[in-house]
Formats: C-alpha cells, structure tokens, sequence
C-alpha cells in the first residue's frame, strides 16, 4: 500500500522513539519510593489521556459510535491486563536492578507469540522454539545473577522484583493478543484511548481500593509523571506504530529491543547498577533470543495502516 511522503525522516523518529522509551524505567526511579506504584501507573495514563483524548474522540467520533457492549467488555478486559502490566512492572524497578526488569518485562513479545500458538493456532517453528528457550535460559542466569550482583544491598529480595517483571510480562502479552481482533478494526488511536481509559480507571480504583495517594506530591513527582506521558509512551510507542507506515516492520520491532540497552546503560552511569558476569551473559542470551523471535514474526516490507497496531500492539510496553 503507498503511503504519503512522511513529514519527517522515518529513521530519525524511530531513534528518537527508542530514546523515550529507554528513559522510562529511569524516570520511574527518580520518583519519591514512598508514592505506590500503583499511583505511578495510574498518573502516567492519565496524563497520556488528557493529551491524546480530545484529538481522538474529535477526530474518530463515529468509530466510538459504533462500539457495541461487547466491545466495551473486552476493552475493559484488555484494561485490566494492561493495568497489571503497569503495576507490576514499575513495582519491579524497585525491588530488582533496572537492566532486570526491563530485559524480563521484554519478554511479552515471547510470550505473546506462544499465547498466539496456543490460542489461535498460529505455527511456531523450531527456529522460534529454539531462541524462545534460548530466552528464558538466559532470564534464570539473569536472576541467579541478581543474587550476587548487589554488593551494597540495595535491594532486599531482588527475586521478588524479577518476579513482578515477569508478571508484567505476561499481562501485555495478554493485553496484546486479547486485544487482536478489536485492534483490527479500529485505528490506532481509537484503541490505544478506549484501552487506557479503561486501564486508567481499574488503577484508580486499585489505588482508591488500598488508600494510596492521589495528591500531595512535589512539583518534581508532577513533572515526572508528565515526562513518562509525553516521552515513553506518547513519544515512544505511539511513534512506533506510526514507524511501521514507512520501515519494514523487523526494523522496528528490532531497534524497539534498545530500551533495554539504553536503559540498563543509564542505570549503570547513573546508579551504578553493573550487572555481574552472569547478569550480562544472562541479558545478552534473553536479548538474542527475543529477537530472534520478534525478527521471525514480521515480515520485510513495510505493512500497511490497517495492520500497524496487530504488528506491535499500540504500547507494546511502557
């Protein structure tokens, strides 16, 4: 399918992508450990909603519309899903080093890809299977290594943390194939906005439900908050899909496997979190593995819009 000439290069915006979703675990930490994670969740959403809903809902009226009651049900399933994935992975950044967390809650695309062969019977090859298990062999030297790797005890039970970002890891890939179908039929941005109101509201009702904080915070853990909404996930992952109109669909998918680089990069310069030996041959093999999957699921030439959000679902991750 032709598409228009893109409004700026498209290699260019993909970088730039990676580069905001690489900072969001930094970001997550620079937050006051004592506001819950839930809270972090919930005003990352809400800021992306208050930014993206009014441009949706003008442009898209008639897709909203034609919803039906089903079609809310399963948006508030793939909601739950989603708010699970949030909570869970950011709860992660503060239990385990942040080069765990990212390269654990990496596996969704893994996962995601065995749901899809369970549950729509889509083939999975040996070639898959092999670098799948190449993965998540790489996952348990990872966390073996995260027993050893933290010399000045910064995190008591960092298991716990790997643990959180595994869970986060099955959620989206949850939230990606439960969300398939409805994906197909709608525009990216119509989806991604129903998909997080209804995210939004289940942690807030998570946070009323535990009595978490909803205000007080420091004009820095404000600011925070917007910067997790305008760059991870509006200026990452939504510039994602946007890539995938003009770049083969492996190209985005491959350089999406950066954040974990950047990410563990920042961290080591800025919280001095050096994996130990295992730890980094852990990450490399999970790493390697992911992306031996994902390059296998795309194929080459660049797909067209109505495809964009099943290629890569419309956040993928925070």
């Amino acid at each position: 399918m032709a598409h228009d000439a893109p409004a700026f290069p498209p290699r260019l915006v993909l970088l730039f992508g990676v580069l905001s979703v690489g900072v969001s675990a930094i970001l997550i930490r620079y937050v006051d450990p004592d506001i819950p994670s839930v809270t972090i969740a919930f005003y990352r959403l809400f800021l992306t909603l208050v930014i993206l809903s009014p441009i949706t809902f003008t442009r898209y009226r008639r897709e909203f519309a034609r919803l039906s009651g089903r079609d809310l049900l399963v948006a508030l399933g793939i909601g739950v899903m989603l708010a699970i994935h949030f909570a869970a992975w950011i709860e992660s950044l503060f239990h385990t080093t942040v080069a765990s967390s990212v390269i654990i809650v990496s596996l969704e695309s893994i996962l995601a890809a065995l749901a899809a062969a369970v549950f729509f019977g889509e083939r999975l090859g040996m070639r898959a299977l092999m670098f799948i298990l190449l993965a998540f062999s790489g996952v348990v030297l990872l966390a073996v290594g995260d027993l050893s790797a933290d010399p000045q005890g910064r995190f008591q039970d960092p298991l716990y943390g790997d643990l959180l970002a595994f869970i986060g890891a099955v959620a989206a890939a949850v939230y990606l194939v439960g969300g398939r179908r409805m994906r197909q039929r709608l525009h990216l941005l119509p989806y991604v906005v129903i998909v997080y109101w209804m995210c939004a509201v289940v942690l807030l009702a998570i946070a009323l439900g535990q009595g978490a904080p909803l205000s007080g915070f420091a004009a820095a853990d404000w600011g925070l908050f917007l910067l997790m909404a305008l760059f991870p996930t509006i200026g990452g992952h939504t510039l994602f899909n946007w890539c995938l109109r003009y770049l083969p669909a492996a190209t985005v998918s491959t350089a999406i496997l950066g954040e974990p680089l950047i990410a563990s990069l920042l961290a080591a310069l800025l919280f001095t979190e050096v994996p130990g030996p295992l730890g980094v041959v852990g990450g490399i093999l999970a790493l390697i593995g992911i992306l031996g999957v994902v390059r296998g699921q795309h194929p080459s030439p660049a797909i067209d819009s109505a495809a964009e959000g099943a290629a890569l679902g419309p956040s993928g991750r925070p």
